[in-house]
């Protein structure tokens, strides 16, 4: 069979997150059966930039980058025409492609109605997220909604194959019932836990990885590891994370609860394998996740996970307890504590089998290949 043409579309950018990730494992796990492209939507250069030219080529279109959160907020409203036009374009310029694959969540319903309108065979809207609860005052709450069923709509019209990273994301994205899940993967050979030596310290350690944003709730996380202190006064915490507006608030509120010894922010390329393996448990408050790929990473590592419910059960792989965020900080900071004192923090990597980046990968490619005859 001739290699299969695919144009991908990225969410954002190719900045170092778990979508972007979970792109580059399909891109080298089948870069003998496929060649690819990517649109971008950022006119700066990103994390995983390099890596991707390997396997193709990056097609810019940028979306508003100024300043203005108030022009940032009226542009994602009205994009719609020059993002279809945009894709339309390179889709006939630069293909003929047999997959259009979106991981651009609503703005799916853009890029799968140009794909159509070009006559694409196989045309992919991918789900990787659920939503927090809309805290929108009218009427921008009842814009937001209308856009949403809006643009669902054309994604049902336009979309031959609805997939999320876990059902409940596919059904946020789509509809209850309307997509299917292809979970995740990690990679086994990096996040094994015999490569590194075991247990030296005593204190207890908890690890944190996730991008700062309001999405991954650090600022609870924090007050968390305050009322933690109170029980294990020599606890630490380590946060791995991708830098932005959010963190400020995070760092202040370390400051005004004198933490800063306690509390270790390491930047978003440090070796996540590495960390885990220098942690005891993996603290994952989020106030909403299509799947959380790093716990799965973490459980690879033989970690105790405790995550929100807002974490999808999916993820868990026999290592996780999940409690509500309304509990609140004092609740989960007693919760960990006891089950430490209970049952301390020996390791048993859980069993990945379910998520290897190959089965990953071959999912994706039993699709791509339906759009060859």
């Amino acid at each position: 069979m001739r290699k299969i043409r695919i144009l991908r579309i990225a969410f954002n950018d190719l900045g170092h997150g778990g979508i972007q990730s979970r792109i580059m494992v399909v891109s080298e796990q089948l870069k003998d059966k496929i060649d690819q492209d990517i649109i971008v939507f950022s006119s700066k250069p990103a994390f995983y930039d390099e890596e991707f030219q390997k396997y193709g080529r990056i097609f810019r279109c940028p979306n508003y980058e100024g300043k203005s959160k108030f022009r940032k907020q009226i542009d994602y409203y009205i994009r719609y025409r020059r993002i279809k036009k945009q894709v339309y374009r390179i889709l006939k310029e630069q293909g003929p492609y047999d997959v259009v694959h979106s991981h651009t969540f609503f703005e799916a319903a853009p890029c799968l109605a140009a794909a159509k309108k070009a006559g694409i065979p196989v045309r992919i809207a991918h789900s990787h997220n659920t939503a927090m609860p809309d805290k929108h005052k009218f009427p921008l709450k009842q814009l937001a909604e209308i856009y949403r069923r809006k643009y669902r709509k054309i994604i049902l019209k336009n979309a031959t194959h609805m997939l999320g990273c876990s059902q409940a994301a596919a059904d946020y994205l789509f509809g209850k019932g309307k997509g299917r899940p292809v979970y995740n993967s990690v990679n086994c050979d990096k996040f094994n836990l015999n490569d590194y030596p075991k247990k030296d310290w005593t204190e207890l350690r908890l690890i944190h990885v996730g991008n700062f944003l309001p999405q991954k709730n650090q600022l609870f996380l924090v007050d968390m590891f305050e009322e933690l202190k109170k029980i294990k006064s020599d606890a630490k915490l380590i946060m791995i994370g991708r830098k932005g507006e959010y963190l400020d608030g995070v760092l202040k509120k370390i400051e005004s609860k004198n933490l800063g010894d306690s509390i270790s922010i390491l930047p978003h390329d440090s070796n996540v394998a590495e960390e885990l393996a220098k942690a005891d448990y993996f603290v994952f408050p989020s106030q909403f996740e299509g799947f959380g790929n790093v716990m799965l990473e973490a459980q690879a590592m033989g970690l105790k996970c405790f995550a929100s419910t807002e974490v999808t059960t999916e993820v868990d792989c026999g290592l996780t307890t999940f409690y509500e965020l309304e509990k609140g900080a004092k609740y989960w900071a007693e919760q960990i504590a006891e089950y430490y004192d209970k049952c301390g923090a020996d390791k048993h990597p859980a069993d990945m089998s379910k998520f290897t980046e190959e089965n990953f990968a071959n999912e994706f490619y039993e699709i791509y290949k339906t759009s060859v005859k």
